[in-house]
């Protein structure tokens, strides 16, 4: 999850990291590999459950998934964004479905908190 993270933040900020990089190669991803295990130490002498923070970052996670999976679909499909590259009949029958049934799945948990 801390390596995760620091993918994640290092590829926002436009940079790259990577395990195959020696520390003193690339500071930043090591940095945040060490912060984000310090907080998650942290948090664990402050009395919060390791586990259930575990599952809710996965949820807070899979929350996410639909909404991309939608501007994926729009962007792929954008002759203005990919050119002649757009997505073929497959590929669009394949990742519409897939998104519907992210956004089905998602639904269908929040449906189940209150049943």
């Amino acid at each position: 999850m801390t390596t995760g993270a620091a993918y994640d933040v290092v590829q926002g900020m436009g940079r790259q990291g990577s395990l195959h990089d020696a520390p003193s190669e690339n500071r930043l991803f090591y940095g945040i590999i060490a912060l984000v295990t310090a907080a998650a130490v942290g948090m664990n002498f402050l009395g919060f459950n390791p586990m259930k923070a575990l599952v809710w970052s996965g949820i807070v996670q899979g929350f996410s998934v639909p909404p991309l999976l939608f501007l994926m679909m729009l962007l792929t499909n954008s002759r203005k964004v990919v050119g002649a590259r757009t997505n073929g009949r497959v590929t669009n029958f394949l990742g519409w479905a897939t998104t519907v049934v992210t956004f089905l799945c998602t639904l269908a948990l929040v449906v189940s908190w209150f049943a």
